[in-house]
């Protein structure tokens, strides 16, 4: 992996709201192509054996509590295609996108923790609010993910995932009509585990679509202190 240095990626991501320190802090990066093939666990069989599949690509990675490597997001600017790759250690390790080498010391601290679900919407989280801000790179809380907020957050955890049906199920639970058995969501099992929790309103599909719409005065508008 390298810093992005292409112009039409750096313009992309000025455009969803990537400032160059974020851009540092989150380690965002594009593939450099190795010199011999890559020696990792199913990597060849969806990139190629030089990772070619992935030029031209943006990487998001995704980290565990300890800041180690666990895998990354592969984003192409000229097709909505979101490209995953995850090592052996992310099934027993919680995955997140957003996880800087401050986070951890953060959370100790008793800062609050946002959890939403996508890359852009971290980056709009965090133009927005001075807490932790973090994915579970997909609508819906892994148990890895609930044991790890069980165990380390003091602060508030606020769900703030999209405005669509799977957001709200993921978030509040739902009951499978055919069975009639209510299905938890993040607000019960974390509460299960002695978390605060809470649920942001907002309007808009999801975070990053409010940066898109209006950019930082929108975002303190929906997520700024009140």
């Amino acid at each position: 992996l390298q810093p992005v240095e292409d112009e039409e990626l750096l313009e992309y991501l000025y455009r969803r709201g990537v400032s160059d320190s974020l851009r540092e802090s989150l380690q965002v990066s594009t593939w450099q192509t190795p010199s011999e093939p890559v020696d990792l666990p199913g990597f060849a069989d969806k990139f190629n054996n030089y990772g070619e599949r992935l030029e031209g690509k943006l990487l998001f990675p995704f980290k565990g509590p300890r800041g180690n490597f666990l895998g990354f997001e592969a984003r192409s600017i000229q097709e909505k295609r979101v490209y995953n790759y995850r090592l052996p250690e992310a099934h027993w390790t919680p995955c997140w996108l957003g996880l800087t080498k401050e986070t951890m010391g953060r959370i100790w601290a008793g800062e609050d923790v946002w959890i939403c679900e996508g890359f852009f919407d971290v980056v709009a989280l965090m133009r927005s609010v001075e807490d932790v801000v973090l994915s579970s790179t997909h609508a819906g809380l892994s148990p890895l993910h609930v044991k790890f907020l069980g165990r380390f957050t003091r602060g508030v955890v606020h769900m703030c995932y999209d405005n669509d049906e799977t957001g709200y199920k993921q978030t509040h639970g739902y009951r499978d009509e055919k069975t009639g058995k209510f299905h938890w969501g993040a607000v019960q099992r974390l509460q299960k585990e002695g978390v605060r929790v809470t649920v942001h309103q907002y309007s808009g599909k999801d975070p990053g679509a409010v940066w898109d719409r209006g950019g930082d005065f929108a975002l303190k508008q929906q997520f700024g202190k009140r």
